[in-house]
């Protein structure tokens, strides 16, 4: 058995994993996921280890008013009652805590989900936050993120709320 790198890592999604979604929300993404399936993405692991992807802050505004809409309902939000009890003793215990979110890289959507997580009282624990670039599809960019974290941590656990994101990346 080899070494750890450095100590545990947990890197866990947001919505409806950490952050409370709206029962409408999850159901009627359910509900449509069911009637349009999406297609997993084509790429392969290596493929993804090889872009170069920017999850930090961009200067771009948001864009329409589904978008504005989505990013409204997202601000409403709150972390799940036990999690900053969960993150603190994970922490505590010796392990980094990262975020892999499908939210954009936007400019507002960072400044929104910093707050979410500071009044939730979990910011603190959490070593970084990866958004998701435009053009980039969820289950790529979370794939990309572990796919870096790997380099510096033996074990990477993931906590994920779609399965479709969960089947890309299990393999």
């Amino acid at each position: 058995m080899s070494e750890r790198l450095f100590p545990r890592v947990k890197v866990v999604d947001l919505d409806d994993t950490i952050i409370e979604r709206e029962k409408f929300t999850r159901y009627g993404g359910y509900a449509i996921g069911r009637l349009h399936p999406s297609r997993l993405p084509k790429s392969s692991i290596g493929e993804i280890m090889q872009l170069n992807l920017n999850h930090r802050r961009i200067d771009t505004p948001i864009a329409g008013l589904a978008e504005r809409i989505s990013f409204e309902t997202h601000a409403r939000r709150n972390v799940s009652l036990g999690v900053r009890e969960e993150f603190r003793v994970f922490v505590e215990g010796g392990g980094d805590i990262y975020v892999a979110t499908g939210r954009p890289n936007k400019d507002k959507w960072v400044d929104m989900t910093e707050e979410t997580l500071r009044r939730g009282g979990i910011r603190r624990f959490i070593k970084g936050v990866y958004f998701t670039p435009p053009g980039i599809k969820t289950a790529i960019s979370k794939a990309h993120v572990l796919c870096m974290l790997s380099e510096f941590y033996d074990q990477v656990e993931f906590e994920e709320d779609d399965p479709r994101t969960i089947l890309f990346i299990a393999p």
